[in-house]
Order: C-alpha cells, then structure tokens, then sequence
C-alpha cells in the first residue's frame, strides 16, 4: 500500500503518496509489477491496491489515476515461479475491481503487447519471458498517447 519509488527530481526514494503530494500531477499512471502474483491472495491485492490509489487520492485529490493491468508472460515462459498468463489476467480482473471501488480507471494498455488469448508477445518481451524490453515499453507509451483519458 505504500510502495516506495524513485522520486525523480532527486533520486530519493519516497512513497507513490508522497510523490503525489509534492508534483501534485494532472494524471498519474499506476503500473506495479507481476512479481509474487502467482502467490498472493485476492483479497490481500485488492485491499493493497485499493489502499495504494487511496492513499494517492488523499495527497493529491485532483489527480486522475490511470492503473495499468498487469503485463503477462510469453508462450515459452518457464513458470518456475508459478507465474502464467492465466494468473495475470486473473489479477487484472481484481484490479478491474480496485479500480470500479476507488474511483480510479483502468487502462487495458498492455492489450498493444498481447495477444488475443492474453500471452506476452515475444517481440515486446525481455529474455526472461515476463518483463517488458525496450520496445514493449513504446508500445505501452504508445497506447497511452492515443488513449488517454479526457480531461475536463
């Protein structure tokens, strides 16, 4: 709920709330990553996550949130961490739901670097079959330039 970050004006590192607080920005882009998915609970990432988008709503009120759902795993993916594709698009459904109870908006960006059965696909993926490369980060930009959010 209260995950650290870089803060990027000084390299220290402070809370996504914190950040919020002090740049106070229009629109924030929430993107947390698919480690430990394969073994958390529901329940424990909603609450988590919702914590997390109220914590920022509560240091900067004005700002509009976008989550990203989590990216998923290439088709050769090993799974030695008990990661699949099955189990990300299962957490995004969870943050689908964060999203609905907090106000927040769900922004299915990562459907530019899958499939249609919800795989990785391997030209956006990092060697290890689960992280996004270089071009999978553009595409991700990419779809956020052309499908943002109105603001009024």
């Amino acid at each position: 709920a209260e995950s650290k970050i870089v803060f990027p004006n000084d390299g220290s590192i402070i809370s996504a709330s914190q950040a919020a607080m002090i740049l106070q920005p229009r629109v924030l882009v929430v993107s947390v990553g698919n480690d430990g998915i394969a073994n958390v609970d529901q329940y424990d990432f909603i609450n988590r996550y919702a914590t997390l988008i109220e914590n920022i709503q509560k240091a900067s009120p004005e700002t509009w949130i976008l989550c990203l759902p989590q990216t998923s795993v290439t088709v050769d993916y090993n799974m030695g961490d008990g990661l699949t594709a099955a189990r990300c698009n299962e957490a995004n459904t969870w943050l689908q739901t964060v999203c609905s109870e907090t106000g927040a908006y769900y922004c299915d960006a990562v459907s530019a670097v899958q499939d249609v059965s919800g795989l990785l696909l391997q030209e956006y993926a990092s060697a290890d079959g689960r992280t996004l490369n270089s071009s999978g980060i553009a595409q991700i930009l990419q779809y956020l330039r052309y499908h943002a959010v109105p603001l009024s």
